[in-house]
């Protein structure tokens, strides 16, 4: 297991900015193009898509990167960036926030990433249900676009990550964990029942 502190600077290959940034035009061309599907939550459908997608995509490479998960590239502009519950969120701005709508999954993680041009900051990461909050719902700019917007210091700063060989005995750990609770749970029902049962 390793921990992971943010915010964590991270500088992409030119090898790797160009497969992240195919990986833009590819969503462009089949999600908005071919299927003719709109861009999210009223964005701009203009030539700035091609850029919001091919960092998009060099962010969502950057967080699978440092957290050691598989990143698919290609795929729904919709779907999870990266199976199968992890969302990122990118920004060249760098005061820039992570941005969540009311339909963002709670227990998915988010992550936001600023930057561009092949070099990123992880700024930090999470849960969807933490970042829906009333304190966090605002509009920017009069655009009739409300979010909720949550800035870096609202953010977790550390992440566990557990090598491939830990997974089973974590598993196994949370297993006995469920089970106990389960157990837990079956005892208070039958106290429950006793106590209905008497009356």
């Amino acid at each position: 297991m390793r921990i992971l502190n943010f915010p964590m600077k991270v500088c992409l290959t030119s090898k790797e900015v160009r497969m992240c940034a195919l990986s833009g035009v590819d969503r462009v061309a089949e999600s908005l193009i071919e299927n003719d599907r709109g861009e999210t939550y009223g964005s701009a459908r203009n030539a700035s898509v091609w850029s919001r997608h091919i960092e998009g995509a060099c962010g969502e490479y950057v967080v699978a990167k440092c957290t050691g998960r598989f990143w698919p590239g290609a795929g729904e502009v919709f779907d999870p960036n990266i199976p199968w519950d992890i969302g990122v969120r990118t920004t060249e701005w760098p005061t820039g926030s992570l941005i969540l709508h009311p339909d963002s999954p709670d227990h998915h993680t988010f992550w936001l990433v600023t930057g561009s041009l092949g070099d990123y900051t992880v700024e930090g990461w999470l849960y969807g249900a933490d970042g829906k909050k009333d304190e966090f719902w605002t509009e920017k700019n009069n655009n009739g676009r409300p979010a909720f917007f949550i800035k870096r210091p609202y953010l977790n700063h550390d992440f566990m990550v557990y090598e491939a060989n830990e997974v089973p005995a974590l598993l196994a750990r949370k297993r006995k964990i469920l089970a106990g609770w389960q157990d837990y749970a079956r005892s208070l029902e039958a106290q429950f029942n006793n106590m209905v049962a008497r009356k």
